[in-house]
């Protein structure tokens, strides 16, 4: 598979052309796009985005390292050179290059250092390790190929079902019932660390399904994000609700021990 991609704005893009030059690159299973989204006197601003073919399924798990290198050709006395490892992943798939200077021209040169890509509408995507780990699920809809071992480790939900009956079991799958597939994609980026991460918008979901599935990793990394969260970033009453509600103690403790302060 090819690993590497070279992108090249010509001189003096930015005045011949506008701001909207962008380009692509194929590279294995991952579509890389530069553009130079800002050209101004004082500085540039360069978008890279990384994104895995398929990308509208809702069964891709996949994430990206790579390490991207700009390099300009710059105006007199000037030199701009920036590298960046960057883990592009499904919530986090745009990096920007802001230039503190002008340049006539530049390069972004892009290795990819390591990468996953698994569509779980495979039963032999490369997270299930044989046919005898492979199991059927559908969740709102969607069908998708898991692995036993995985599930079973790090919850045990899932142990106690591969380990006895499950009503919701069928002659072929297992459906889980008022799971929404997209947050359930996302928990299970976490078991698989492919993607760690929780943020605003994902906390909720997650501790949600932490809690069903009974998922000590999940509700770990939910209580750790809310235990570094400022009073800016949230609202503190839901934050306060949230904590109550799925008695994430540390948090609470947390929330204490500051008021005391």
């Amino acid at each position: 598979m090819t690993r590497k991609a070279t992108f090249r704005f010509p001189l003096l893009l930015g005045f011949k052309q506008g701001v909207q030059a962008q380009q692509f690159h194929r590279l294995g299973d991952f579509l890389l796009s530069a553009k130079l989204s800002s050209y101004g006197v004082y500085g540039n601003d360069i978008d890279i985005t990384c994104e895995p073919k398929n990308a509208h399924n809702r069964t891709i798990l996949w994430n990206c390292l790579a390490k991207v290198t700009l390099s300009t050709v710059p105006l007199p006395c000037y030199d701009d050179l920036v590298t960046e490892l960057k883990l592009f992943r499904n919530n986090d798939r745009n990096l920007r290059f802001s230039t503190l200077t002008n340049f006539l021209s530049c390069n972004v040169h892009i290795e990819i250092v390591e990468s996953i890509y698994a569509d779980l509408s495979e039963p032999n995507n490369p997270l299930i390790d044989g046919l005898e780990d492979a199991t059927h699920f559908k969740a709102d809809g969607v069908e998708m190929y898991l692995s036993k071992k995985v599930l079973g480790f790090h919850s045990h939900f899932f142990h106690n079902m591969f380990n006895g009956n499950f009503e919701e079991e069928t002659k072929d799958f297992y459906e889980l019932k008022d799971i929404n597939a997209d947050d359930f994609l996302r928990f299970l980026g976490i078991i698989h660390a492919i993607d760690l991460s929780v943020d605003v918008d994902s906390v909720e979901s997650l501790l949600y399904l932490g809690n069903v599935f009974h998922c000590k990793l999940v509700l770990r990394l939910c209580e750790d994000y809310l235990l570094n969260l400022t009073e800016e970033e949230t609202d503190s009453e839901k934050k306060l609700d949230i904590t109550r509600r799925y008695k994430l103690n540390r948090v609470l403790l947390g929330k204490m021990a500051l008021k005391r302060e």
